[in-house]
């Protein structure tokens, strides 16, 4: 059943940022929905890492755009649905070489 796989791709991706990613970001495991949100420090923070981000070929979403406006929070939103737990944990992993190129 797809709710079942959906949860255990969230675990993997819970499990994965707070493995490689938790020194920069502390996400709460959401009740429902195909997205986890990953506080950063700021706004300017989010707009570096999107750009990081994509320098490396990785499309990566943030709040801004889920926003109409300006948010005042930063925050990268990672989607896993259409991924496979070992597609999920080699992102994690790529996206913990950008945090730590942009925090050296």
């Amino acid at each position: 059943n797809m709710r079942k796989t959906y949860q255990a791709r969230l675990k993997i991706l819970h499990a994965a940022v707070h493995q490689h990613l938790g020194a920069w970001t502390q996400p709460r495991l959401p009740q429902g929905g195909l997205q986890l949100v990953c506080p950063v420090a700021d706004a300017a923070t989010e707009r570096r890492l999107i750009q990081a981000a994509a320098a490396q070929g990785m499309k990566v979403y943030g709040l801004i755009d889920f926003y109409t406006g300006q948010p005042t929070e930063g925050a990268l939103v990672l989607g896993f649905a259409a991924y496979s737990p070992d597609e999920i944990v080699r992102f994690v992993k790529k996206l913990s070489s950008i945090f730590s190129a942009l925090s050296a």
